[in-house]
Formats: structure tokens, C-alpha cells, sequence
């Protein structure tokens, strides 16, 4: 892992996300704080930012992280707590010690480390499961309004959760589609802070766009290159703060270095070449672009009503009302891609 983070860092990405399992099946096998130290060994933590993707294992591993940091944070570092989203992904049920640890551990360090994010609201689940891209906008509002109000209880004001927040999606293969969707979470998160009276510049969404992995193919794995390419694009386009590209072997199995310096090489591309971060929202006033981006909001914001009318996304996972509306969404595209349509 080390190995890894070294030869991407020298690559030139910008941020290091671990994603840990300890036990090594689905992630880094980072059990202690020596197997922390092993990891990040020779990384200037000041520098480049470290997040991570722990699921079910995020409060041991945010101690383990947050003693690593030793009260020094570069911007980009994230906690990314999610309890909701662990048991969005496969959970029997939400953990309440998880719940409880993540806001009050929230609460304890954000002042403390200003610069760093402590909760994610992660919807990637709901676009790998086969969920439509108004589905996975809804499932990030209602995530993030659930933190939004078990901090009132530490208590924390909207706009101080606000700013530990952020949001994870994947963006796939359709350039137009996968801007107006970041673009339209963006639109209606503002409504949501405006509706818990932030003010207008604390409105902002921070989002962190995976590219999918459900375009992934292993029958044809160069393809994919063009795959992530157009992914990595609309997210740059639709006004990401952080992109993640897969390598193109990525349903293969483990990447080799050639996956991961195409991976990273794509963006250089599309950062230092093509400039994509040099103009805020280059497709705002495009009319197709903004008539897409308000169907999808008001299509998101009506199902995130639906979710909160049911008592808001933990009681909709319970009762599966989430998982049915997702079931369906898939099934219905298996059926068009079977006819090819």
C-alpha cells in the first residue's frame, strides 16, 4: 500500500483516500496505529491531504487517523463518517455506537481541525445498485439532512455541519447527464441549508465524484479508458471538488501500474491540457444543460420528500421503501438494455 501511495503521489495525484477493511477482503488491512504509520510512511500529511472509506470500521480507523494527524490537517483531509451509508451498503441495521461516535467525535474536532471533513453523505450505492440518477441525488439530500439533524443534538448549528459535510456520487459515461446531476445536487443542497437558514455563502456543496463502476466492463477492459474519461470530464464540468478515476482493469481484479498511471494520467490531461478547472460552470446558460439540471432537481427533490415523508432515510432503508424504488429502476434498465433500447 505504501508502495503505492508513493508512486502515485510522485505521479502527481493530489489526495490519498484509504479505503480499510481490517480484515484485508475489501480494502487496506489497517488494524493499528503501526499499520497506519506503515501506510503513510514518507507522506508529508501536510501536503497531501488523507482521507478514508472505512464503512462499518469508520470510528476505530477515524481515532487511528486523527492521532496520525496530530492537530495538522491539509484541506482536502476527510474522516468521511457515514454510519447511514454503512448500512446503506449491507448493514442488518444502522449501528447506534457508530451513529453516536461519529457525531460526537464530529463535534469534539471540527474545531480543532478546520480544514478537514468529518461526515460523508454517500449515494454511490444507490447508482451501483442500478438507482436512477434523480434516486441518487434524493438518497445524498436525505443523508445529508439525517446529519443536518442528529447534530442539532451536540449541539451544532446547520452551518457548522454544513461545513464538515460533504457528498460522494459516481458520475458515468453520459457527459451531459452526469453535469446537470452534480449541478442539480448542488442546486437543491442550497435549498436545503437556505430552508435551515445558512446564510447564502455557507451554501456551497463539497462533492467527491467517483467515476462508476457499474460502466465498468471486463470483456473489453481498454474501452474503459474512454469510459472514465468522459466520467472524469462531466465531473470536472459539473463542478466536482474531488474526482477519483478507477484504473481501466478495475473489474478485473487489483490494478497493475500501467491501470494506475492511465487512471491518474487521465486527469492531467483534462486538468493541465484541457484546463477544465480554469472556468467555473462552463455549461451554465447552455439551455439543454439547465433544463436538465432543474427536471432532475425537482424529479430528486420529490423523492427526497417521499423518503423524509416515511421519516427520513434510516426508517426508508428499514421498511425498504429505498431498496424497492431502486429494485425497480434497475430492473427496468436491464429490460431496455436486453430489447436495446
Amino acid at each position: 500500500t505504501n508502495d503505492e501511495i508513493l508512486a502515485d503521489l510522485k505521479g502527481g495525484v493530489g489526495a490519498i483516500e484509504l479505503v480499510v477493511d481490517p480484515d484485508g477482503k475489501h480494502g487496506v488491512a489497517i488494524r493499528d496505529e503501526n499499520d497506519l504509520d506503515v501506510a503513510l510512511a514518507d507522506v508529508v500529511l501536510e501536503a497531501a491531504p488523507v482521507s478514508l472509506d472505512a464503512g462499518e470500521h469508520g470510528a476505530w480507523e477515524a481515532g487511528l487517523l486523527r492521532n496520525k494527524l496530530r492537530g495538522v490537517a491539509a484541506p482536502g483531509t476527510a474522516f468521511n463518517l457515514d454510519p447511514v451509508g454503512a448500512y446503506m451498503r449491507g448493514g442488518d441495521k444502522l449501528c447506534p455506537e457508530e451513529h453516536a461516535f461519529a457525531l460526537e467525535f464530529t463535534a469534539r474536532h471540527a474545531t480543532e481541525l478546520p480544514a478537514a471533513k468529518f461526515l460523508r453523505a454517500d449515494a454511490r450505492t444507490v447508482h451501483e445498485a442500478g438507482g436512477t440518477e434523480a434516486q441518487e441525488i434524493a438518497t445524498a439530500l436525505a443523508c445529508g439532512i439525517h446529519y443536518l439533524r442528529a447534530m442539532q443534538g451536540q449541539p451544532a448549528s446547520a452551518e457548522q455541519t454544513a461545513r464538515v459535510l460533504s457528498f460522494a456520487v459516481s458520475i458515468g459515461p453520459d457527459v451531459l447527464i452526469e453535469t446537470a446531476k452534480l449541478r442539480a445536487l448542488r442546486l437543491c443542497w442550497a435549498r436545503v441549508l437556505d430552508a435551515s437558514g445558512v446564510g447564502a455563502e455557507q451554501r456551497g456543496a463539497h462533492i467527491h465524484a467517483f467515476s462508476s463502476r457499474r460502466m465498468m466492463t471486463r470483456y473489453d477492459a481498454w474501452s474503459n479508458i474512454l469510459r472514465v474519461t468522459t466520467a472524469a470530464f462531466a465531473a470536472a464540468v459539473g463542478g466536482a471538488d474531488d474526482i477519483t478515476t478507477y484504473p481501466l482493469t478495475d473489474a478485473l481484479g487489483l490494478p497493475t501500474p500501467f491501470a494506475r498511471r492511465v487512471a491518474r494520467n487521465t486527469q492531467h490531461v483534462l486538468l493541465e491540457e484541457c484546463r477544465l478547472g480554469h472556468v467555473a460552470d462552463p455549461a451554465g446558460g447552455a439551455w439543454f444543460v439547465e433544463k436538465l439540471t432543474r427536471d432532475l432537481a425537482e424529479k430528486a427533490w420529490a423523492i427526497m420528500q417521499s423518503i423524509e415523508a416515511r421519516g427520513g432515510i434510516v426508517e426508508a432503508l428499514h421498511i425498504g421503501f429505498l431498496q424497492e424504488m431502486v429494485s425497480a429502476a434497475r430492473t427496468e434498465r436491464q429490460r431496455a438494455i436486453a430489447t436495446r433500447r
